[in-house]
């Protein structure tokens, strides 16, 4: 109690009138008001990362407490969608494939003025809290896991363990060869229930973040690199979202031209 009070003071002092900010959208103001309750026996809780908060909103939080009001942004309606149990997600897309096929690297070819890598991260850091490109080096990239030539299943470990080391709750995988991802995938997924994915394309799920371990015994001990037998072994929900479109070769990519 004497060191919360001692931060309250220390937070109203120096930094709630400034309004400085702490991690993802959350207020100093917004902490101190945290402490101020949880050392009143209150149950003010701190808002979601993605919510913008106004430290001198009116309302009132436990026990006379000022509450900030919680308007939200377009990303924090999309966050507060994905359901009250779980707001933490880690988009993970894959790019580690080896693109035989297509004959060159596909995660970089252009489409309506875009790679294909570009377009996919893009619609899906709109759905997510975060994030990473498995598989790839450079800016948001972290290894496959344990290592390369595992397919999908390698990336899908890779952002499962690196979502539960940093506190995600779950991984949404979608790979780099889909242009055109729907805008609610990741809530509909959601709503089918978790682990869920994809009938069509198994590669695109909702895994929780739990999973690591299991994957990465399954990894270990089996030759069945599947993302489909892996959708059995641990359950998982079939999502029926149609069918999505992907790119496996040049023609395919011509075609998308064609029609854009």
């Amino acid at each position: 109690r004497r060191w919360s009070s001692q931060c309250v003071r220390q937070i109203d002092r120096r930094d709630a009138a400034r309004g400085h900010r702490m991690g993802s959208g959350i207020r100093v103001a917004d902490f101190a008001m945290f402490l101020r309750a949880g050392r009143k026996g209150g149950s003010f809780q701190l808002p979601d990362a993605g919510d913008n908060l106004s430290a001198n909103d009116s309302g009132h939080g436990a026990r006379g407490c000022r509450r900030p009001s919680l308007t939200r942004s377009r990303t924090g309606r999309r966050i507060a969608r994905m359901g009250k149990g779980m707001t933490r997600i880690l988009g993970a897309l894959l790019a580690g494939g080896q693109s035989r096929r297509f004959g060159s690297d596909k995660a970089l070819a252009m489409l309506d003025g875009q790679t294909l890598i570009d377009r996919v991260f893009g619609q899906l850091r709109m759905q997510v809290n975060a994030v990473v490109i498995c598989g790839r080096e450079g800016p948001y990239g972290i290894s496959d896991r344990p290592g390369s030539g595992l397919g999908p299943l390698g990336g899908l470990n890779a952002a499962l363990h690196h979502a539960r080391d940093l506190g995600f709750d779950a991984v949404a995988s979608v790979p780099c060869d889909t242009p055109f991802l729907p805008a609610d995938l990741v809530h509909r997924l959601r709503k089918a229930g978790l682990p869920s994915f994809v009938v069509t394309m198994p590669v695109i799920g909702l895994w929780p973040s739990r999973l690591a371990d299991e994957l990465e015994r399954h990894l270990a001990t089996s030759n069945d690199r599947s993302m489909r037998r892996w959708t059995e072994i641990i359950s998982a929900t079939l999502a029926d979202l149609g069918e999505m479109t992907n790119v496996n070769t040049v023609t395919d990519l011509k075609s998308l031209l064609r029609v854009l």
